[in-house]
């Protein structure tokens, strides 16, 4: 799982990339009010759409909103998963 977040300056960055023994913060990071939440599931077959629809998050997002992006994953190369959380 990749855990991307918004910041103020309307950069994505990664948080998390795997679930580990710190799964309540990313609990609390879900939990706040100002953030929307975004869950997709790709393998390297549909990765490209999954990246349209970031891209597409991110071309459209609200500046009130941080926005978590998570992506489940089977079977992404290491380039792809690369793509995928580099996006600006």
């Amino acid at each position: 799982m990749v855990l991307l977040r918004k910041t103020n300056d309307g950069v994505f960055r990664t948080i998390k990339t795997k679930i580990g023994k710190n799964l309540q913060s990313l609990k609390q990071l879900i939990s706040k009010k100002e953030t929307i939440p975004l869950v997709l599931a790709t393998n390297q077959k549909y990765a490209p759409y999954a990246s349209d629809t970031i891209q597409s998050v991110i071309d459209n997002s609200n500046p009130d909103y941080y926005y978590d992006i998570y992506i489940l994953y089977a079977e992404l190369d290491d380039d792809t998963i690369k793509k995928l959380t580099q996006k600006k």
